[in-house]
Formats: structure tokens, sequence, C-alpha cells
């Protein structure tokens, strides 16, 4: 039979859906079997109102295809095409055409035996290869294999059924209702566990991106809360959303009671509004802003902070800030100490190139009054006027010794000290003539030697008594320490010296104390708050002392608060073998 006969042997039923579409193919090499399917099968066949009418309602009830009971029962059978061939080779390729296209057969009836193609067996197995769904009926009057030969070679057994010829036209209506019906179920059934699975996988899908995203953020919620940096999010409001545990421990605040909390009412009124509220809000506007300044912690005191505040943008929208604050304190503290390092080498150089050129001014001066005491005239009003030019020579040439202290002009006599005996022997001179301050001496008996100039230490240490003397004019207490300590390379390193094993000497006193202003300008050559008549107000005595001390590779440094006293502390290597007072 040709194709265009199988053409025009397709009748659709009227008012039926695309996705309605039942197919019906009958193979058989006899045309007039054929005609029989089209007679009992398709809609402008004689048994329309008849056997298919009962037909119907027979898979109605079967496989419950039926509407609600209120609407009317269906006029059109469920298969409405049918599609004959002569011969297995031209069902095989119609079957795969109608794979290709989406539209499968639902049954297909098949003779056994088709002279002079391939036999229905062969068939029904090339069209299961292409087909798995397909419903098969094995039609035959007479064959040579047995029903049980035919599962086992068309499989699954249970979508192959077996029609011995002849048969009554009712025997087909049955199958193909029952068998399209149960084919459309089938259908239904794997378009939803496709859908089922499809969603399934997707879930999994979904699942997995979860999982991994939430493990993402636990890293980066641990990243966050091991951070030594101070990390909070804000909303536009100013209200906190999440605090890292470094801030909260710095604010003394959980993160559960931080939440919702307004930025001023965690950081206080004078750091919001003077620092960052305004920068906040450039913030809300996309720029990412970063400044430093201080910051009163109440776990960690006064703190010197650089701090980042970036915009926290989800799709394309502000919605708030994210504040990142690192702690540079110590940073800040060794800037400091370079700067002044910086400065006061500069003083210092330009304080030794005076004092040399001054001392060689003075050396002309007293050679010249040398000369006029020995060849002179024997005059009492002039040797008198001699010796007092020799006292001002002896005061100024006292005056550049502090500034070549204060440079670092050399030592002259170094040798391993007992620092200890120096310490008692400078005390008890400058206690005699101080009878209303108290001193007290608490030195370590294990203390290490060290390598210095015993006359130059002698002026600091007097430098550094005198000094707690002016600060208590009403007397006081002068405390004097001595220990051995291990300084850290954190602590060494503005002063560009090694760590290791040192010696402090503390002088301390309970007077009047200083501010930070005069603090940080202290150990400045020419800088004193005293009367600047006389040597006494030069400002050279701790200036000089600081230059004598960095020449001995040691540390000078102070502390003070305004109306608590003053503690003054000097770092000097311990020597690491040897006996005291041995030259080097």
């Amino acid at each position: 039979m040709t194709r265009e006969k199988q053409a025009k042997d397709r009748v659709p039923a009227e008012d039926t859906e695309p996705g309605d579409l039942i197919r019906i193919m009958a193979v058989d090499d006899d045309h007039a079997v054929l005609d029989t399917y089209r007679q009992v099968l398709c809609r402008n066949g004689d048994n329309e109102n008849g056997v298919l009418s009962e037909l119907a309602g027979l898979a109605d009830a079967l496989f419950d295809t039926r509407e609600e009971e209120t609407a009317p029962a269906p006029s059109d059978p469920l298969f409405h095409e049918l599609v004959r061939c002569s011969q297995g080779d031209e069902a095989v390729e119609t079957v795969a055409k109608a794979v290709g296209e989406g539209r499968p057969f639902a049954v297909a009836f098949i003779d056994v035996r088709m002279p002079p193609g391939p036999d229905g067996i062969w068939t029904a197995e090339r069209i299961r290869e292409i087909d798995p769904n397909v419903e098969i009926v094995m039609v035959t009057g007479y064959s040579d294999t047995s029903p049980e030969v035919m599962r086992r070679r068309i499989m699954p057994a249970h979508k192959m059924l077996y029609l011995q010829k002849p048969f009554h036209p009712r025997e087909i209506s049955h199958f193909a209702m029952s068998l399209g019906a149960k084919w459309k179920k089938e259908t239904e059934l794997r378009t939803a566990y496709a859908r089922l699975d499809a969603t399934n996988r997707e879930l999994r899908e979904q699942i997995e991106e979860r999982r991994k995203t939430a493990a993402a953020l636990e890293k980066y919620r641990y990243i966050i809360a091991s951070s030594t940096d101070r990390i909070c999010l804000i909303d536009r409001e100013y209200k906190c959303l999440i605090i890292n545990d470094s801030l909260g421990r710095a604010l003394e605040i959980s993160g559960e009671a931080a939440v919702g909390r307004h930025m001023e009412d965690l950081l206080g009124k004078p750091f919001f509004e003077g620092e960052l509220a305004r920068r906040l809000k450039s913030c809300f506007l996309g720029e990412t802003v970063r400044f430093r300044a201080w910051f009163e912690y109440p776990a960690l005191g006064r703190r010197y902070l650089d701090t980042t505040c970036s915009p926290f943008v989800e799709k394309g929208v502000v919605h708030g800030a994210v504040i990142s604050a690192r702690d540079v304190t110590e940073l800040k503290r060794v800037e400091g100490h370079l700067l002044k390092k910086q400065k006061m080498e500069a003083v210092g150089t330009l304080a030794g190139g005076i004092a040399h050129s001054f001392n060689n001014i003075l050396m002309g001066i007293m050679g010249r009054i040398s000369l006029m005491t020995i060849d002179g005239e024997d005059s009492a009003v002039r040797r008198m006027h001699l010796k007092e030019m020799g006292k001002a020579v002896d005061c100024a040439a006292d005056l550049t010794g502090r500034l070549l202290g204060y440079a670092g002009g050399g030592k002259y006599h170094v040798a391993v000290t007992d620092l200890n005996l120096l310490i008692k022997g400078s005390a008890d001179l400058f206690a005699r003539s101080r009878k209303t301050m108290r001193i007290t001496i608490r030195l370590d008996g294990r203390l290490p030697s060290a390598a210095v100039d015993r006359s130059q230490f002698e002026h600091v240490l007097m430098t550094l008594f005198m000094n707690a003397s002016d600060a208590m004019p009403e007397g006081g207490t002068l405390l004097i320490e001595t220990r051995r300590v291990i300084l850290q390379e954190a602590f060494v390193e503005p002063h560009s010296l090694p760590p290791g094993e040192y010696v402090m000497i503390s002088v301390s006193d309970n007077g009047v104390g200083m501010d930070p202003a005069v603090m940080d300008r202290v150990f400045e050559p020419f800088f004193t708050t005293k009367s600047p008549s006389g040597i006494k107000g030069t400002g050279l005595g701790l200036a000089s002392s600081f230059g004598i001390v960095r020449n001995h590779d040691g540390i000078i440094e102070v502390s003070s608060k305004k109306g608590d006293g003053s503690t003054f502390r000097i770092y000097l290597p311990a020597w690491g073998g040897g006996d005291s007072e041995t030259a080097l």
C-alpha cells in the first residue's frame, strides 16, 4: 500500500485537541483485512455508533476516562487516526518517521506472515527497537512460531498480545480501545515522571548550590569572626545588622545585643558625629571612604583606628555600609618614634656643629687668657678679671659639653660598670643637698653590668634627680629602681636596636607631672618649662641625657600624667661577659 493511500486512511476525529491524538497502525499483506481495520476503527467506517460507543464505555469503566457525571458522555473514541501498511519494512520506516516527528503510535496490529517481505516478528522487533512504548498485537491465522517464543523475542512481554485469526471486529475494537487507553495513561505517567524527575533534579541542584553557598558563607563567617579587624554591617538608618567577635569584645557587647542598635549608641556621640556620620553619607552614595582617627573603647582604652567604610550593595542598590576598623595604635607609636628620632637627629647634628665651632672659639679665648696671666703685669684687678673670664669660659665649655652629649659626640671612658653602685653613689651624693625629699632605692641584686662612660652617666642620673626635685618644690618621694629585663623586637624596632637582655633604670617622682604636649618635646634641646636664666633653664639637661643614652645604644623614655608625677626609664644593653669596672 502506498503512502498516499496511508495518508487518505488517516481519519481524525472532529473537535479533538492535538494532545488527545492516539494513533493506530495496522500491518497486513491482505488488503481486505486492512479494510476491516478501517471499517472498525475509523469514524467514517460502518461501525461508528455501535461497537465504538460500546467500547468507549468499556474503556471508561476499565481506565476511568470518564468526565464528571454531570458532563455529557464523549462522542469520540480515544483513538482517531489509523495508518495502514502492507509490508513490514514499510511499517518500520513509518514508525521511525512518526517517532522523529513526535507523533508516535499507541497500538500496532501486526500480521505474523506477510509474504513476500519480512515477517511480522522481525517487523515487531524492529519497531520495538525504535519505539519501546508502543503496544503490539501479533495477529495471525497460522504461525510456526508459538506465542511463548514471540514473547521472548518481542520484549517486554507485558506490551505484546496475541490475536488469532479469524477474529471478530469487536475484538479489534476491544484491543484498540483498551490498549490505546493504557498507552495514553502510561504516556501521561511517563510525562509526569519526567517532570517529577526534572523537578527533583532541579531541587537537588538547588540543594547542592545552597549547600555550597552555606559552606562558603560559613568560611566567610569564620574569616570575619576570626579577623582582628573590628567589622560591622549597618543599614541606611545607621542601625547595626551584625558585628564580628573582635568588635564585640572591644565594645563589651554581644553580637545579639548589638543588632538593631544605632551606631551613635554603640560608638558614642562624639565619635559618631565628629568622624563617622559625614563619611557614611558619602558611603551611602556609593563611595568607599577611608580615614584615621582616635577612638575610646570601653575594653581597650584609647586606640588609633584605620577605618574603611564600603557600600553594601545588593542588586545595584546601596542598602547600607560595611565598616572595618583596623587598630594601628602601635604603628602610630612607631611612626611617632621615627619622626621624633629624625627630628632629634637633625637638631643633634646642628647642635654638634655649633658646639664644635663654639669650642674652638673658647679654646682661643682661654689660650689668650693663659698668656696674659703668665706674661702680664702683676695686677690684682687684672687677675680678678681674668679669673672671672675663665669661669665664664668654663661655663661655656660645660654648655658645649652638653650640646655634644645631645649630639652623641662620643664616649670617652667606657667601662663595664656595676650600675647599682653607680646609682647608689649618685643618689647618696644628691640626697645630701635635698633634705626635704625622701629617696627610696630598690636595686636588683642580680642586675647585669653595662658598658658605660661613668662620668656621662653620672651626669644623666643627676639630671633626672634634679628634674624630679624641681617637679616637687614642696618635697615628695623620689623612687629609684633597677631591674633586668628582656626587650622584644616590637619594643626595640622603632629605635633600630636588637632585642634581648637589657638593664632598666627607673627614676620616678610624685610631682606635678606633664601633659602630652610637654612630654612630646621633653627631650628636645633648648625646650624647657623652667626659668631661662642660667644653666638651669637652658633646656639641655634632658636633651644631652637623651644623646648620651642613645650613644650607648640605649633607650630613654618618659611616662607622665598632669598632677600625677613622672617616670623616666633608661634601657641599656646588658654586658655579656667580664667583670664590673673593666675598661673596654
